[in-house]
């Protein structure tokens, strides 16, 4: 099980655990993967039963991007999503930015000596992946996320691929990053490199993980063929979590008593930052139908997962909602402390638990 996409500094990000992985041989090239060098857009990614170097996913649905009303959305069971609390979809060239594939668009960059692969626990609005050295500890992770805030442009250079502007900035030594920030119409795609443990990419390698992620994303966006996420009906995505937690009271539980909320992942996130601790909402989706690392607890009257190591940095839990696709979505809610403290404070796992049973309530979810 993982925290939310709050919680990755990089020791958070050293939870994650690995998912589908693709084999780099040693001339740097990933068997099946795309050619990060052509001009020919990735094909979709999809789930593989053959060899196991080929490059595989979470899988995808077709490119037409949602337009559904989350109001009207209904499942076989005739739940909907309440009108008050339905998430408009913004209006940008990737259609609705939380429910686009950005793992499939992405692809797996070729780094010679190292595994790359997707964690089994992926955000909505972005993607993870994770390149790690065989008998060497830790991994660099790519954060590939979309928001509305505007691209880093200071000390960065400016370049064109697939036809949009990318702002890239300058390889650190000190963090061996190679950071990338791309935009399209109506929204700023960051692409993040965090690397942990052992394995310190040079420049050469940092910024041949960016940059071919950006180039195979960017002509995917240009061709029209950025896929979506499967999720059921209706969706977890579907719901303005603000709203939804304004709505439970989320901040009468004493821990986050008049905590502030701000909306994060197009408002199907939201963070609520009280004095003691941060509270945060996250949708997600896993092809794991049962969380790794958790064990379950009742959150009022509903089965949720209970990370197994709750109370020592952060508190998190996660309700399973549905599946569609050979994806399983589900809604996660931790806390971790708001400022410099090492540890949750007492009883923070128990509010927190107390919370969102009452946002599962309001929202009408499992």
């Amino acid at each position: 099980m993982t925290p939310g996409r709050v919680l990755l500094t990089a020791a958070a990000v050293a939870l994650l655990t690995g998912g589908c992985a693709a084999v780099v041989d040693g001339q740097g090239s990933i068997s099946g993967a795309p050619d990060p060098t052509s001009s020919s857009v990735p094909a979709p990614c999809s789930p593989s039963s053959g060899a196991s170097a080929a490059p595989q996913c979470l899988p995808s649905s077709p490119s037409s991007p949602s337009t559904t009303s989350a109001s009207s959305a209904s499942s076989s069971s005739g739940a909907t999503v309440p009108e008050r609390f339905a998430r408009v979809a913004p209006d940008t060239e990737l259609g609705d930015p939380v429910t686009a594939d950005f793992c499939a668009a992405a692809g797996l960059p070729r780094v010679a000596g190292l595994v790359a692969s997707y964690p089994s626990v992926q955000y909505h609005d972005g993607c993870l992946l994770q390149f790690a050295r065989a008998g060497t500890s830790g991994h660099v992770t790519l954060r590939v996320s979309a928001s509305t805030e505007a691209p880093i442009t200071s000390a960065a250079r400016r370049t064109t691929v697939a036809g949009h502007t990318v702002f890239a900035r300058r390889y650190s030594a000190a963090s061996h990053a190679c950071d990338r920030d791309a935009v399209v119409r109506g929204a700023t795609v960051s692409f993040q490199v965090i690397a942990l443990g052992a394995v310190k990419p040079d420049e050469k390698a940092a910024c041949a993980i960016s940059d071919q992620a950006v180039g195979n994303l960017l002509r995917a966006v240009a061709a029209g063929r950025l896929q979506r996420v499967p999720s059921p009906t209706p969706s977890v995505t579907s719901l303005n979590a603000c709203k939804v937690a304004a709505a439970a009271d989320v901040s009468s539980v004493p821990l986050l008593r008049s905590a502030r909320p701000s909306a994060e992942s197009f408002d199907a996130g939201c963070v609520l930052t009280g004095k003691r601790v941060i509270a945060y909402v996250d949708p997600e989706y896993s092809k794991r139908t049962v969380p790794e690392g958790a064990h379950v607890e009742a959150a009022g009257s509903h089965r949720v997962y209970a990370d197994d190591d709750n109370g020592t940095y952060s508190c998190d839990f996660t309700a399973v909602q549905g599946s569609s696709g050979g994806v399983t979505e589900s809604v996660s809610f931790g806390s971790f402390p708001n400022g410099s403290a090492s540890s949750v404070p007492d009883p923070s796992c128990a509010d927190t638990l107390s919370a969102f049973g009452r946002y599962l309530d309001a929202a009408g979810l499992r």
